[in-house]
């Protein structure tokens, strides 16, 4: 029930803040944020608690608050589903959207529309929640269109820039493709199960594990075609290779909005969608594989388009990219326990990255370039002690929360490296280690090392003060940072967590013993020869334009998917647009439709009119007889057949 009343507590904040904000003023804003999330926070530990003590045993609570609607035979309910995962995702996003409130008040303080911002950021986040906790398909769909929303509005929120707004509707129009297979995964999953609720779907699966149903006269998998439809909703929506191309345009809004939507709303929507759907997904062996390459290909090639950005904020969010990307290889390896501990890990680390790199370009007046920074380690000694800590939980150094969530991922993959697949995943995600240390070590040396290379004005009137609830919310992410991932492993490691949905699909093998330990030390080995190369030989950055200038270019144009998605959809479209335009719409649709018709009466009108005037009575009397048969030859045909 707490994920409930952290939904209706921030549906109410949002609604309440748009449309009587500006009478509450600011002081009160603060005052009401604070209250909310105090009593959420005292939910929060209370409900976490009590979980805790009864040994995390995994229940099943349904609420069904009536009927919704009804179509035809299908009967849909607000039916909400409080399992393991739901309760922990929905801690997850209340605890990381209670950091991002906080620190928007600063952030955002200066903002004339301050108050519809944190508005926005309320209903991204109830929005959320509600998917989250739905039992339904339909219902989940309601809050995973309203999270597209909310991302769309808090993207361009800036609206006065053309980036921003371009940056939105890439965005939205990306994330239509997932939604339109989400639609058609819907349909055929009502058509023939006759509802929608996950319960009645999931306990059906088994007898339908070798159904198959005529497609354009082609048999087709029942299983397979949903797991295919509702895995390509999950590409879009957390920004797998092919459809990642909105994610680092995203980073034209608002920090505290790129920190909530990369820790624990838009992108890993897509990833819990998946492991609610794990029941279907473990029917098809095909689109498991799929998976785990599509994220061994998005973790790999992400981070090498990270080693030669210079935005901040587009480092992270290609960093992003590759560490969803060893979510999608653990589902692919039918461990979702494992996606769901990297998931968690992620979320805190990848918050405290952007709320500290928002920290440094606000102090900057607003500077992202890496290039135009440096030497700020003595100005900002508890942002970079805060981005460190980040750094190496994301790189999985020794004893940070990154080290075992992903240390297991690789362990199994290796395990399963029974096929050549799945090697080349292993060592994708291995040389992912070593691309990820160094492009994480080169941010932090251009950012807080040598000298300072920007505008010289904007580093006399640095803005250094942090209030002391930033120092409150970096420590205690610093502090998830560091000890999530031990204390999560024993339970995140074992197999009891999904046993409630597929009771003997997930036993985790003991990799401590079985896996050698030079094998085990793989991965550490890159991350140091990542680490190394920074350390030693920084300037190959520099060097790299000139050098190896077809290598640096097509770095830095992302393997130009822009372009040849602009070329193949965007030209495309709009030449066959064009060519549609004159041919059908100023063509045949003109000439045959109401205009044409209206042109050819008129005519026929004057040319009547002329002949009247000019014509004896005899021929007068005959057109109109003629026209008379023709008129009444015409009602008898239209109502007689």
């Amino acid at each position: 029930m707490f994920v409930f009343i952290s939904f209706y507590i921030f549906l109410c904040q949002s609604f309440f803040l748009r449309f009587l904000g500006s009478w509450l003023g600011k002081h009160g804003l603060i005052f009401l944020i604070s209250f909310n999330s105090i009593v959420l926070f005292l939910f929060n530990n209370y409900y976490f608690i009590t979980y805790l003590s009864n040994g995390f045993i995994p229940k099943i609570i349904e609420i069904d608050f009536g009927l919704w609607f009804i179509a035809g035979t299908l009967h849909v309910t607000w039916l909400f589903l409080f399992d393991p995962l739901s309760i922990f995702m929905g801690l997850l996003v209340c605890l990381i959207s209670i950091f991002v409130h906080f620190y928007s008040i600063n952030y955002m303080n200066y903002d004339p529309y301050f108050i519809r911002f944190i508005s926005y950021l309320s209903l991204f986040t109830a929005f959320m929640l509600l998917m989250v906790i739905s039992g339904n398909f339909i219902l989940f769909f309601f809050g995973w269109e309203g999270i597209g929303l909310c991302s769309y509005l808090l993207i361009s929120f800036w609206s006065t820039r053309v980036q921003a707004i371009k940056a939105a509707f890439k965005a939205l129009l990306v994330n239509r493709i997932g939604d339109f297979f989400f639609l058609l995964g819907v349909s055929f999953l009502i058509k023939q199960f006759k509802s929608c609720d996950f319960d009645v779907i999931f306990s059906l699966i088994p007898y339908y594990y070798d159904f198959n149903f005529l497609f354009m006269n082609y048999k087709v998998h029942f299983l397979s075609f949903l797991a295919f439809c509702f895995s390509i909703a999950a590409i879009g929506k957390s920004a797998q290779l092919g459809l990642h191309i909105w994610l680092p345009d995203a980073m034209e809004g608002p920090t505290p909005v790129s920190a909530l939507i990369h820790a624990a709303t838009m992108v890993t929507a897509g990833i819990y969608f998946l492991l609610r759907l794990m029941p279907i997904l473990i029917c098809t062996k095909i689109i498991l594989l799929i998976l785990m390459l599509l994220g061994g290909l998005t973790a790999f090639f992400s981070a090498l388009i990270s080693t030669v950005q210079f935005d901040i904020k587009k480092i992270i969010a290609y960093s992003t990219c590759s560490q969803l990307g060893y979510m999608f290889v653990a589902i692919g390896l039918a461990q979702p326990q494992l996606a769901f501990y990297h998931l968690i890990n992620h979320a805190f680390f990848k918050a405290l990255l952007f709320l500290v790199a928002g920290s440094i370009i606000h102090s900057l007046n607003g500077e992202q370039d890496i290039r135009k920074m440096g030497g700020l380690l003595g100005i900002f000694p508890i942002q970079y002690i805060c981005f460190l800590i980040a750094s190496l939980s994301m790189i999985g150094f020794f004893f940070f929360s990154g080290f075992y969530s992903k240390e297991l991922i690789i362990s199994v993959a290796y395990i399963s490296s029974e096929t050549t697949a799945v090697l080349l995943v292993y060592w994708f995600i291995v040389l992912t280690t070593f691309l990820t240390a160094a492009y994480s070590f080169r941010l932090i040396y251009n950012v807080f090392f040598g000298t300072y290379r920007g505008y010289y004005p904007n580093f006399l009137f640095l803005h250094i003060k942090l209030l002391s609830y930033q120092k409150y919310i970096f420590g205690i992410l610093c502090i998830f940072s560091i000890l999530s991932g031990y204390f999560l492993k024993s339970f995140f490691s074992n197999s009891f967590f999904f046993d409630y949905v597929l009771p003997t699909t997930f036993n985790q093998t003991n990799t401590e013993f079985v896996i050698p330990v030079l094998i085990k030390w793989i991965p550490i080995f890159f991350s140091f020869i990542g680490f190394f190369i920074i350390f030693f030989f920084i300037k190959i950055y520099s060097a790299l334009p000139g050098r190896f200038n077809f290598m640096y270019k097509f770095l830095i144009e992302k393997f130009f998917f822009d372009s040849i998605l602009n070329f193949v959809i965007g030209i495309t479209s709009l030449r066959l647009a064009r060519i549609l335009f004159l041919t059908f719409d100023k063509g045949l649709l003109e000439i045959f439709g109401p205009t044409g018709c209206y042109f050819i009466l008129k005519q026929f009108s004057i040319n009547l009119v002329l002949l009247y005037r000019q014509e004896k009575w005899s021929l007068q009397l005959f057109y109109f007889l003629l026209i008379s048969i023709i008129f009444l030859n015409s009602m008898f045909y239209l109502f007689c057949y």
